[in-house]
């Protein structure tokens, strides 16, 4: 087994073990990769021998499916998303960079568009005292 086929095991495993019930265990997972992705960011970039697109591209594909368990807290989705945006961070190409956050973002401002609409046809809780709602971005 070659350098790459070790690693994408182990951030396999990692993200296997998000799925955890156990909170240390998540935590662990999660640290581990913003380490990975720090630290061995070159090999989450390349196209690999047995892959045809960069690790980078299939880790923005499913981060929405990664941290979908209910046990993930919010510090730990902030931290994949570290994780990810220091690999984007690395990539050279202006074009790239900008796609990929596109792709990572996207979700997100969809929901904001969804809610500022929302308030635009519902103004009336906008002037509400004590106003309070939550929206789950990630």
């Amino acid at each position: 087994m070659n350098k790459w086929g070790l690693l994408k095991t182990i951030i396999n495993k990692l993200i296997e073990n998000l799925n955890s019930s156990l909170n240390n265990v998540i935590d662990f997972s999660c640290i581990s990769l913003l380490k990975l992705s720090k630290i061995n960011y070159v090999e989450f970039l390349n196209i690999n021998e047995s892959d045809n697109k960069p690790y980078l591209i299939f880790l923005i594909n499913n981060i929405k499916n990664i941290i979908n368990n209910n046990n993930i807290k919010q510090k730990q989705k902030l931290i994949l998303y570290e994780s990810i945006g220091n690999l984007i961070n690395k990539v050279q190409k202006s074009e790239q960079v900008r796609n990929y956050l596109n792709e990572l973002t996207n979700e997100i401002f969809n929901k904001f568009n969804n809610l500022f609409d929302y308030f635009k046809t519902n103004h009336k809780y906008l002037t509400k005292k004590n106003m309070n709602f939550s929206m789950n971005l990630y």
